[in-house]
């Protein structure tokens, strides 16, 4: 460029430094058509997609949108260069103090809404530690191919976070990362602008630690069209959206650990052995892995074994001997006093209280089982009922009817 184009720009923007708002110092010579701005918001990722990427540039004067050529670059979790991410092709039409413009991926565009400037491909931003580099080292972006990206103090500007280890130019770092999939890293503290110019130091200065913060998102393009980010759900209620929430059913597990992460759950009862709970599982409210007329689920809940068969004292009633229709008589899925009654019914019945009788050996229900088994357990104190013993007493109308007195019921 020629001295007097050099000269043009100086007096320009001397000028316009004396006038600026918000920190520009009239002791810097500002000769640039795109140094007096800075980066103003970052998110990469958002509700727990992390392609959601965008990064928005802040004009702190007029005649800030000569923008064409300048790069946006990134660096790594150990202060290494990753490499530029966009060689922004053109210039945006609209400029003035805080007039705005982004750069983001096409996941962005579909998720906010609107249009961004410049587009970029997903991949290559940090997603947690990391820092982002935007501008050039010329009085106007000059040819990418003439400076250094790998430089941090040859940008515009640079934010580093998640306790980013390599060179800042405006460091510390912030403690944040750039985003939390529901807000991004926003600017509250404005740049201010020295005398130091690249390749000595970034045009724009401050303090990444404290210049930023976490803030609901409000992308701007140089239309001014603002982009809508709202994360969701939020299952607990909790202000946190589940994304950003290590609990989402607020039931006390963590989520990395929880067989039912969006339903509240602390007993984690998972009947069926299949790592989903039975509070969100529906296949744990109806296997009957023992046939015994209770699902796996319930047994868990009534203190019962799902893999005995003989526990839960639910049988035929009437008694099948008695049953109008016994081919449509079978267990209902609870123990009521009736159960017990049926119970009794085969104790005292001489040709169907034990092995080897008619009604003990019938199949009156086509189930597939003999009669008395459905109505035999044996019993032993206060255990449980077990498998059946050959005969059919009063005890196991006894054992039945306890059931019933403490309402054991099924779904």
């Amino acid at each position: 460029m020629n001295y007097v184009r050099f000269a043009l720009w100086s007096a320009l923007f001397v000028a316009l430094a004396a006038v600026s708002p918000g920190g520009l110092s009239s002791s810097r010579v500002a000769v640039a058509a795109h140094h007096l701005a800075e980066i103003s918001e970052v998110m990469v990722g958002f509700n727990g997609d992390s392609s959601v990427q965008f990064v928005e540039i802040n004009q702190r004067s007029v005649g800030q949108n000569i923008v064409m050529n300048s790069r946006l670059s990134a660096f790594g979790p150990s202060g290494n260069f990753l490499g530029v991410v966009l060689v922004v092709p053109g210039n945006v039409p609209n400029s003035g103090d805080g007039s705005r413009w982004i750069m983001a991926t096409p996941q962005f565009e579909l998720a906010a809404g609107i249009q961004a400037d410049f587009e970029f491909s997903p991949g290559m931003l940090p997603p947690s530690s990391g820092m982002i580099c935007w501008g050039s080292p010329g009085l106007v972006p000059p040819d990418p191919s003439t400076w250094d990206p790998s430089n941090p103090n040859n940008y515009v500007d640079c934010v580093a976070y998640g306790g980013y280890p390599g060179f800042a130019p405006s460091g510390p770092p912030n403690t944040a990362g750039p985003g939390d999939c529901e807000r991004s890293l926003t600017r509250i503290v404005p740049a201010t602008f020295d005398q130091l110019v690249p390749p000595m130091d970034t045009w724009a200065d401050g303090t990444n630690a404290t210049d930023f913060t976490l803030a609901p998102p409000s992308p701007t393009n140089n239309a001014g069209q603002v982009g809508t980010l709202v994360a969701g759900p939020d299952t607990d209620g909790d202000s946190q959206a589940n994304c950003r929430d290590g609990d989402d059913d607020n039931d006390g597990i963590s989520d990395s650990t929880d067989n039912c992460p969006l339903v509240a759950n602390p007993d984690q009862v998972d009947a069926d052995g299949d790592l989903a709970g039975a509070a969100c599982d529906p296949d744990d409210s109806v296997v009957d892995f023992d046939d015994d007329g209770c699902a796996d689920g319930d047994e868990l809940r009534l203190g019962l074994d799902p893999a005995n068969t003989w526990d839960f004292y639910s049988v035929p009633v009437p008694a099948l001997f008695a049953a109008p229709n016994p081919e449509a008589t079978f267990r209902d899925h609870r123990v009521t006093a009736a159960d017990a009654q049926a119970v009794l019914a085969y104790s005292k019945r001489s040709d169907a209280r034990a092995m080897g009788m008619l009604y003990y050996e019938a199949d009156l229900n086509l189930n597939a089982t003999k009669d008395g088994w459905e109505y035999d357990r044996s019993i032993a104190g206060n255990s449980p009922p077990g498998a059946p013993d050959g005969v059919i007493t009063a005890q196991d109308a006894q054992k039945a009817f306890a059931q019933a007195k403490a309402g054991l019921t099924c779904s």
